[in-house]
């Protein structure tokens, strides 16, 4: 829109600029992209966290094995694209993951233990022989199996 006198031309150059410019809100913090060195060093990160995890879970620390999982679902969720199929199928293998018990209840073998040391006590009085005594202990296995 021409300006016909230097007075209207701020309003005209006003107009223009905002035609230019499209200003949006946005509520949420927006995430900056990463450079590609950068991009390398969260990937290791996160490979790290998933190492630890393993770590953890073969030295039976459950505690240490959930921290790291979350961590690691935390980053996927804020450094990569969650529409992208395969970011969701690891969130859904972390999840899997967190799920699953670390130290599971053991059976109870009191009465096993009970029995073996009533046969090791009989053996030792010198009244059962080892070979009775274990050709004894199939026979109860034999009679108990269904």
């Amino acid at each position: 829109m021409p300006a016909g006198d230097w007075r209207e031309l701020p309003a005209a150059l006003w107009n223009e600029l905002r035609q230019l410019v499209a200003v949006r809100r946005n509520d949420e913090p927006v995430a900056p992209l990463l450079a590609p060195d950068q991009q390398f060093f969260l990937h290791a990160n996160l490979r790290l966290q998933l190492d630890t995890a393993r770590l953890a879970a073969l030295r039976g620390t459950p505690e240490l094995y959930r921290v790291s999982l979350r961590t690691a679902r935390d980053w996927l969720a804020q450094e990569f694209d969650v529409g992208q199929p395969a970011v969701r199928e690891a969130r859904a293998e972390i999840d899997e993951l967190l799920a699953v018990e670390l130290r599971p209840e053991l059976p109870d073998i009191a009465g096993s233990l009970r029995l073996l040391r009533q046969e090791l006590a009989l053996i030792d009085a010198g009244r059962v022989t080892p070979e009775a005594a274990s050709d004894a202990a199939a026979d109860d296995g034999a009679e108990s199996a269904p």
